[in-house]
Formats: C-alpha cells, sequence, structure tokens
C-alpha cells in the first residue's frame, strides 16, 4: 500500500506547542508502521500570528525541529509586515466583539478578512501540490487568531481535494471558542461563540474534524454545521528506554545540577494563564523546607519559551529576583520536539527525556493553571503519570473530566504554597525511599491515564485515512 503523504498547519504560531507534542506522538506511530513519508512539511502559523512578536513573521533561527519535519511558511516583503501585522490584530478584535458591529463594519471587515485569505488560498494551494499533500493536519484553527487563515484553508481544501477521491483536511481542536477564556486587559480574544465571519468545519467528503474531549464536542454542538467532530483523546509519549543514560548525565551536569538535587518539571508554555507564578511560590517554599532539613536543594525546570509573552515572563523573572531564586530555577526556554545536540554540543532534551530524569532523581511535576476555564485537558497531570512521579495541580475544570477523583496528587491552594510544598516533599521523599504505597498509587496514576489517553482511536483513525 502507497504511503500517505502528511502536512501540519498549526494555528499557535509557535515553534513547540502541547497539541505539536501530541501531533508528534501521532506522527511516530504512523511511522512505526510504516504507514506515511517519513519527511512531513509544516506551517507553525508565524506569519498570521502578530501577537506571538518573537516569532512574527517566520519564526526564529533557533528553534530547533524533528528531523522530518519540514518547517516554511510564507514570503512576504518585511516592510509590509508592520500593517499586515495592525490588520491582522484588528481583524481580530472586531471578530471578538462581533455583536457590537454595525452591518457596516461586518462588511467592512468581512472584505479584510476575503482579501488576506485570497492570498493565502494561493500560496495553500501551491503548498499541497509542490508537497503532493494527501492528508493536512490543521491545529486549533477554528479559533479566530487568523480567521483569514482559515477561511483560506477552506477554500484551498475544497479546491485541492473536491475533486479527488481521497485525502482532505483534518481539523483538530485542542480550544474552542466559548471553552477557552483567554482575556487581554480585561477583554475577551474570542467570541462567545461563532458568528459569520469565523468559518467552522463543515460536512464534506474532504473534511475531518477532531477535538480531544467530550466537553468540547458538546461545545460543537452550537455550532453553525452539519459535521460532528469525531472524539479523540490526546495520546501521551511513550518512554521506550527508561534508562538514565549519558545525554542525561551531561544535561545535569551543563546546567550544574549536582550529584544528589532532584528536579521539578513545569511542563507547560510560558504564557499567563499557565499559572507558572503559583509553581515558583510552591517551589520556594519546598526549598525552604529542604534548607531547613540541611538536604541537597531541587532544581526547578520551567520548559516555556520566554519570548511568547515577553511581559508575564518579565513579571516571573521579578519574581525570581525577589524570591532570590537564580541559582535554584532554570528556565529551559523552549523544550524542543525532539532531543538535539547543538554545535557547542550542549544537550536540549525533549520532555520525554526531562521526564526520565525526573524519574531517575524522585522529582516531581508541577501544573498549576491559574484559571478555571481555559485547559480543554491539561497534560501536565498525564506525563507524571508515565513519568511515575507525584504532580502537584491546581483545580481546573477540565482535570475532573478526565483525571477524576481517583488520580492521587498533591492539591495547590494558591494562597497556601506552603502546604502544598510540604506534601509534595513528604511524597517525593516517599518515592526515593521506594515506599510501597506510594509506589501502588503512582502506578494506579499510570494505569488510570493509559486508559484516559488511549492509542487504539488513533491508530484505528490512521488506518481509516489510508
Amino acid at each position: 500500500m502507497k504511503k500517505m503523504k502528511w502536512a501540519v498547519i498549526s494555528g499557535d504560531g509557535l515553534p513547540t506547542s502541547g497539541l505539536l507534542t501530541i501531533f508528534r506522538n501521532v506522527v511516530e506511530i504512523a511511522m512505526k508502521k510504516n504507514t506515511i513519508v517519513n519527511e512531513i512539511p509544516a506551517d507553525l502559523g508565524f506569519s498570521w500570528r502578530p501577537d506571538k512578536k518573537y516569532f512574527f513573521p517566520a519564526g526564529s533561527q533557533k528553534s530547533h525541529y524533528p528531523t522530518w519535519m519540514k518547517v516554511s511558511t510564507i514570503q512576504r516583503p518585511s516592510a509590509c509586515s508592520d500593517i499586515y501585522a495592525d490588520k491582522l490584530l484588528n481583524i481580530r478584535h472586531q471578530v471578538a466583539h462581533y455583536d457590537s458591529l454595525t452591518s457596516t463594519e461586518v462588511n467592512e471587515i468581512e472584505a479584510e478578512i476575503a482579501s488576506i485569505a485570497d492570498e493565502y488560498e494561493t500560496y495553500f494551494i501551491n503548498w499541497f501540490e509542490q508537497n503532493a499533500i494527501d492528508w493536512v493536519f490543521c491545529l486549533n484553527l477554528t479559533l479566530s487568531d487568523a480567521t483569514p487563515v482559515t477561511l483560506a484553508l477552506h477554500r484551498a481544501a475544497k479546491k485541492y481535494w473536491g475533486t479527488k477521491e481521497s485525502g482532505g483536511v483534518i481539523f483538530w481542536d485542542h480550544d474552542l471558542f466559548g471553552s477557552y477564556a483567554i482575556y487581554e486587559n480585561e477583554d475577551r480574544l474570542y467570541p462567545q461563540l461563532p458568528n459569520s465571519l469565523t468559518p467552522i468545519p463543515q460536512d464534506s467528503p474532504y473534511t475531518q474534524w477532531i477535538v480531544a474531549s467530550e466537553a468540547l464536542a458538546d461545545e460543537c454542538k452550537d455550532y453553525p454545521t452539519k459535521i460532528k467532530p469525531l472524539v479523540i483523546p490526546n495520546i501521551l509519549p511513550e518512554i521506550e528506554h527508561p534508562d538514565f543514560r549519558e545525554r542525561h548525565a551531561a544535561f545535569l551536569s551543563q546546567h550544574h545540577i549536582p550529584t544528589g538535587s532532584t528536579v521539578i518539571l513545569v511542563p507547560v508554555r510560558v504564557f499567563r494563564v499557565k499559572g507558572i507564578e503559583i509553581s515558583i511560590s510552591v517551589f520556594n517554599e519546598l526549598l525552604n523546607i529542604y534548607s531547613e532539613k540541611s538536604l541537597c536543594k531541587p532544581k526547578l525546570l520551567i520548559f516555556g519559551n520566554m519570548n511568547e509573552d515577553p511581559e508575564y515572563a518579565s513579571e516571573l523573572m521579578e519574581q525570581v529576583e525577589f524570591l532570590k531564586l537564580h541559582d535554584d530555577l532554570i528556565f529551559l526556554d523552549e523544550v524542543p520536539l525532539q532531543t538535539y545536540q547543538d554545535e557547542e554540543n550542549k544537550w536540549h532534551l525533549d520532555e520525554i527525556d526531562l521526564l526520565i530524569i525526573c524519574h531517575a532523581l524522585s522529582g516531581a511535576v508541577l501544573f498549576t493553571p491559574n484559571v478555571d476555564n481555559v485547559e480543554s485537558v491539561g497534560l501536565g497531570p498525564a506525563l507524571a503519570a508515565i513519568a511515575g512521579v507525584p504532580c502537584a495541580v491546581t483545580s481546573y475544570s477540565a482535570f475532573t473530566e478526565f483525571y477524576g477523583h481517583e488520580y492521587h496528587h498533591i492539591k495547590v491552594l494558591q494562597d497556601h504554597p506552603r502546604d502544598a510544598a510540604q506534601q509534595l516533599f513528604e511524597s517525593m521523599y516517599c518515592h526515593a525511599m521506594g515506599d510501597e504505597n506510594l509506589k501502588t498509587l503512582l502506578a494506579n496514576n499510570k494505569l488510570l491515564v493509559q486508559k484516559r489517553f488511549p492509542q487504539t482511536p488513533w491508530e484505528k483513525f490512521i488506518s481509516r485515512l489510508q
């Protein structure tokens, strides 16, 4: 059977994200089954996300991608960037405030959207043709971050696959309008519901639609479309070789993490709603406990790129300075999708390798969203479970849906970081001592997570695409 040629388009405008790591896990399944070509063209949305200033319009040369990912972007004269950025940001703002627009204003925005969409439609059709794409995965492109691009994708897909017998576009959403309650200066970034300016996946032979949870599927019932999204849970990375290896030791050495120390992981982007400031507060209290007991202090490793949200990153740095944590905390500044060694022989580890280190050193995971209704799943607890380490979590609505009351964890209350730190210390100590009761609890977490994030639905979906 002929191998499929996949492509991926991300709406996030970032070199790494939670959904990209899930896509990587899906790709690895398909590659092991020898069903896809081992080169995947990718457009990660740099050219249409001016709100991600550091990566607009063509990404960062510092970013590193998996060997199978061939990243490209639309070419545009740099002189146009500022005007174009303002247009895109204005469109997003107007779409979010659709209910307050006059019919004249709606028509004007519609014309602006169509104008930009024309350029991207041509770009996407050429991109599909040049790379002979069978299926393109479109990640988080239903949200209204760039409605002209989403419109262009719908049009390009119809023209390219409308007369073909197989192949098409797969819209894959982790976040949707109502449930993704992101605010900027008290302004909602997205409308509560789709409107006439927001293209939604429609029922056609060349269109598939995937969402990550039943809650998202329920939200789609009120959307203006006949297509019902397929609920396929996220899948987690496989830790096939959990042994502590030379690259792990080298990584600890290059970051001056001494023998006898441990690590706490914060596996999130540097983005305000991720609540990293809460993790830092808990970690600060944890350090105090270690100091009181004259023990070798742990290190906190924060995954995300500091340039995604510079204002928030600056606030975190101020917090670190105030608490005098410079020597105890490491901003990894972009955990790659695939481990690599750079030209200076420094290791940059993916989350799988970091989880292996965390387990080997009896560490833990902190996952502390600071709002209740933004995470549609929240992968931090799942990563802790597959690594077999304790996890401390703030309360958020999707946690109960996905992990339930059976998931053993430490509850973090924003106003009581010392309580969480004390419980975390005790769990990490028990882990290091090989406590049988904790072993059982963590083993149950792993079994629970494997049920919640099964591979079989993805294996079946991949098979259906052939």
